[in-house]
């Protein structure tokens, strides 16, 4: 400091420089006319706007002078000279608060300053003059007991006659000690000083301030967002008292400094254990303790204290005394440094005194501003690509940012109001700037998050709303465009959903009504709705519940065996559920059991065929009229059937074999039993060959087995076929082992016969290929027989008619699966039209292809009545068209077709005016309208010729981008959100022509 003033004052001796500040710089000095110590206070004059500050620094000694309380500064005299305009005020020799809070406060000492400083704050409050920079810098001391309340410099008169120190939205305080209104730029009044000094209590009782940060700005949040901090559980019994002092909402603070130190004073009489902590004198009564802590006392005071509750009546105790347990926190030096940051006053815009948003963001911008002017917190970094002097006001710009985005106040409305109008802004200025990209990627990252929070609460379209102002900001997040999908996707169930709840309950009022099926009917409502939701459980068991009672009558027939009433009743049903999976599958089932049935009876046919054979004894012979063949065939039927004559028939040729044994044909008998073995062994058979056998010479017994092996390929049709398994080379060695054998030979001469009557046989039994390779291995071993190649022929015709029955049904099946297939797909629909043309052009009287070909319309018909927007009749006309190519005009169908889309399109009448609103475009001053885009749909909306603004549009409820365009060329483009009858405006500036541009422009 200097210890030699440049310049004197008349009257005063200038000792020495005390302290330099913001506007001035105080001099200890010796009054002469009185011989005492003063501070004499001097307005530097070498400082910007020196006029403002010099009317401010006049207005602070006056106000001071209007003070006059033992714990205010006192104010001797105020000059305004050519040479200085000085205040010479009270010299106080004992320092600062915050030099003491340095070495240590007792509790008690901490106590009675904050009674003291709240006794001064009313009084000057009591002279509607607010403080509103308290702080322990301000708080110097006259000696060891008695603080004094300094530096009036930003105080205000609240009496609105007066006139004010400051205007409206300055922010002025200390970041550390400021009130939420001080940082919101809001009008103060002496609740913002009791807030101040609560911050005080706290950090006298703590050793650190309740709000703190690395940085001014993040204090200044912390007071706006954060919720105090708990004192240590020493300190307990103050946090009611400290809350209240520290609510963010003036309302909720006490209503003045006589409220709080009523209620401090209450904690103090009424706790025992507080009491004694406090080390009052114990030699002192009562009340000279509480006036020894600042307050107040009058005798029914100190007897009967007020507090919150019943008052206790009774003497103070005297309190004992305890060193470790009164001693306060010391503040950490280099945290109070940090954060004890004095501001000067710098103007802002021009506020509302009210708490709305515009004024809390105006005001923390402000003192994000002031902070960073004078503490120079945002120093300028090499690396970052902004201009200098812009860079506080960016800064100052992006806390707001996070401010807004942590608020979810993230887009508009209201304009202005937002994260992402003020980035915009902060965008155009410094676009590669490192902060505005992070704050680019944190509003991207909350408008998703939002736009699903949205999604899963069902609000669609403002989900969709937060995404397009999301990909305004990052049109390349991969992110966003699967979220979109996702919103998107929901959003069509659960317009879906609504729809067949609605098409469900008509649905169950047009059954009441008898309208099962036809136009509009239960039925058709159904598959309105199946188209919408195919999976629908609910959806799904009222259909179910309808075809069981429409199908009820057939499936009731086909229980009761009736299979040609089942199938008639199912056929009066198949115009209207022809294609219906149901009506299908009980179709089949009827088949199954028409099949099942004609096996039955094909089996009792072989059986009673058998019978025949057997009582004629016709066992293996002749060829294709035998027992064994007939259990060939009926084993390909029924194998139980076939095992129980199986034994009927081994029993039969065993009493055979006995009966030739008897006659002393032991060979004969031996072939017979061999043959009974075949056909199904048992026991009593293989004893008697075994007896025959031994009858018989080994020659014999050969002889013998190969002729039954014989019989028996014969009956399997193993003619001439496998190598070494058939009856013509099982033959040829029994004959030349007895060359002579008469029943070989027998047999060897009617192969030929005997073949080409089996193969008739098989073909009679619809055994067309067995048949055909059975007659042509004939062809092949007797070429010069004419009848084989005569069969052969027949057979080929047969098999060539049966090929083209299968086909057949196999094309009427596809057509069929094709008429039944929902929705209806195109191609195959196509290729069913030409196939049934061809079955047509081949047989006209084809009344399966024509069932088929009418199956194809009701699905046209069909898929037309359950159509549930006008885009599900562009694939049904398309397949009407190519219906007409193939047969024709078919006009039922196409009546079918223009009701539904009548239907339709009153629907989307309807549907329109529910839910659509209506957007009003505004170019100011002067603009037309380039394009709507619906986001969702990603579709141009029509615009009429005349796009000059004011333009209103009906559109249905959605998002959609505008594109506005200026007759200068410039363009803007804006997004709006249209929600179900209401008016939505969406506007962009411009820049005004002038006189000359505008005649320029009309022509004139």
């Amino acid at each position: 400091m200097s210890s030699t003033p440049a310049f004197n004052i008349p009257g005063y001796e200038l000792i020495r420089e005390l302290g330099v500040g913001g506007m001035a710089t105080v001099h200890l000095a010796i009054q002469s006319s009185l011989d005492r110590k003063v501070a004499i206070k001097v307005m530097r004059r070498n400082i910007d706007d020196a006029d403002k500050f010099e009317r401010r620094f006049l207005v602070e000694g006056r106000t001071l002078a209007k003070l006059p309380h033992r714990n205010i500064v006192a104010v001797y005299d105020i000059v305004k000279s050519d040479a200085a305009t000085y205040i010479s005020m009270e010299y106080l020799e004992g320092g600062t608060l915050h030099e003491k809070m340095r070495d240590g406060l007792s509790l008690a000492e901490a106590v009675a300053i904050v009674v003291q400083i709240a006794g001064a704050l009313q009084f000057a409050h009591d002279h509607s003059i607010v403080h509103r920079d308290l702080k322990p810098a301000n708080i110097m001391f006259r000696d060891e007991l008695t603080p004094v309340l300094t530096d009036f410099g930003i105080a205000r008169q609240q009496d609105a006659t007066q006139t004010r120190l400051t205007q409206t939205g300055m922010l002025v305080g200390t970041p550390t000690y400021m009130s939420p209104e001080q940082i919101n730029a809001l009008e103060v009044d002496g609740r913002s000083d009791l807030y101040s000094l609560g911050v005080m209590f706290y950090e006298l009782l703590t050793g650190h301030p309740p709000f703190q940060g690395e940085t001014p700005i993040a204090v200044l949040m912390a007071h706006l967002t954060n919720p105090p901090p708990p004192l240590p559980q020493q300190f307990a019994e103050f946090q009611p008292i400290l809350d209240r002092m520290l609510a963010k909402g003036r309302d909720d603070r006490y209503g003045n400094l006589k409220e709080f130190t009523k209620a401090l004073k209450a904690i103090v009489v009424n706790n025992d254990r507080l009491w004694e902590r406090l080390q009052a004198d114990p030699n002192q009564s009562s009340s000279e303790q509480l006036r020894a802590l600042g307050f107040s006392v009058s005798s029914s005071t100190a007897l009967e204290p007020v507090q919150h509750g019943a008052p206790s009546k009774r003497q103070l105790p005297y309190p004992q005394h305890s060193v470790a347990a009164t001693q306060v926190a010391r503040p950490n030096v280099d945290s109070a440094a940090a954060t004890q940051i004095s501001s000067p006053v710098l103007p802002s815009a021009r506020v509302s005194g009210s708490h709305s948003g515009r004024g809390l963001w105006i005001g923390i911008v402000s003192v994000v501003m002031l902070i960073v002017a004078l503490a120079g917190w945002w120093a300028l970094r090499p690396h970052e690509d902004i201009d200098p002097r812009i860079r506080g006001e960016i800064d100052a710009r992006l806390v707001v940012i996070d401010r807004y985005i942590g608020d979810q106040k993230l887009t508009p409305p209201p304009i202005g109001d937002n994260a992402l109008d003020l980035l915009q802004a902060v965008q155009q200025r410094a676009p590669n700037y490192s902060g505005t990209t992070q704050r680019t990627l944190a509003l991207v990252t909350a408008l998703k998050t939002e736009a699903q929070r949205r999604k899963d609460r069902g609000e669609y379209i403002d989900a969709e709303a937060a995404l397009g102002f999301a990909s305004s900001l990052a049109p390349d997040d991969a992110a966003i465009t699967t979220l979109r999908a996702g919103i998107a996707d929901a959003r069509t169930r659960s317009e879906q959903a609504a729809k067949v709840k609605e098409l469900l309950a008509k649905a169950d009022e047009a059954s009441a009504a008898g309208r099962d099926l036809g136009a509009d009917s239960a039925y058709a409502l159904l598959r309105q709705a199946a188209q919408l939701a195919p999976a629908d459980p609910v959806l799904g068991a009222a259909q179910q519940k309808l075809l069981t009672r429409l199908l009820a009558s057939s499936r009731a027939a086909l229980l009761a065996g009736d299979i040609s009433t089942a199938q008639s009743r199912l056929d009066a049903l198949a115009a209207a559920l022809g294609n219906d999976p149901e009506w299908r599958k009980l179709r089949d089932e009827i088949a199954a059991a028409r099949n099942l049935a004609d096996r039955a009876a094909r089996v009792a046919a072989i059986q009673a065929q058998f019978d025949t054979q057997l009582r004629a004894r016709r066992y293996a012979e002749p060829a294709g009229d035998n027992a064994l063949e007939s259990l060939s065939a009926l084993r390909l039927l029924d194998t139980s059937a076939a095992n129980a004559l199986g034994a009927t028939l081994a029993n039969a040729l065993l009493a055979d074999a006995r009966a030739l044994l008897g006659r002393g044909d032991a060979p004969a008998a031996l072939t017979t039993v061999e043959l009974a073995l075949r056909v199904q062994p048992d026991a009593a058979a293989v004893a008697f060959k075994t007896e025959v056998e031994g009858k018989l010479s080994a020659d014999q017994r050969r002889v013998a087995g190969m002729l039954g092996q014989v019989q028996q390929a014969l009956a399997e049709h193993r003619y001439f076929a496998p190598a070494g398994q058939n009856a013509t080379e099982l033959l040829d060695q029994l004959l030349r082992l007895d060359p002579s054998h008469g029943e070989a030979l027998r047999l060897r001469d009617g192969l030929m016969t005997g073949a080409l009557d089996a193969a008739r046989a098989l073909a009679q039994a619809d055994r067309i290929d067995d048949a055909l390779a059975l007659a042509n291995q004939v062809r092949q071993r007797y070429p010069t027989d004419r009848n084989a190649p005569a069969l052969v022929e027949q057979l080929l015709r047969q098999q060539s008619a049966a090929t083209a029955a299968t086909q057949r049904a196999t094309v009427l099946d596809r057509v069929l699966a094709a008429a039944a297939q929902r929705p209806l797909d195109a191609k195959s629909f196509k290729t069913s039209l030409i196939d049934v043309a061809a079955l047509l052009k081949n047989n006209p009287a084809d009344i399966d292809a024509a069932t088929a070909r009418q199956r194809l319309l009701d699905a046209l018909r069909e898929s037309a009545d359950s159509a549930t927007a006008l885009s599900d009749l562009g694939g049904v006309d398309a397949m009407l068209d190519d219906y007409r190519r193939s047969f024709g005009e078919d006009l039922p169908v196409a009546a079918t077709v223009a009701a539904a889309r009548t239907r339709l399109e009153q629907e989307e009448r309807v549907r329109l005016a529910a839910t659509a609103g209506d957007l009003v475009l505004l170019a100011l001053p002067w603009g037309e309208v380039e394009s709507v885009t619906d986001l969702q749909r990603k579709s141009t909306v029509p615009l009429p010729v005349d796009r000059v603004t004011p333009l209103r549009l009906h559109l249905p409820a959605g998002v959609y981008r505008v594109s506005f365009k200026h007759p200068s060329g410039a363009r803007s483009s804006t997004q709006a959100t249209v929600k179900a009858k209401t008016e939505t405006v969406s506007s962009a500036a411009f820049a005004a022509l002038d006189a000359k541009e505008y005649l320029r422009r009309a022509g004139l």
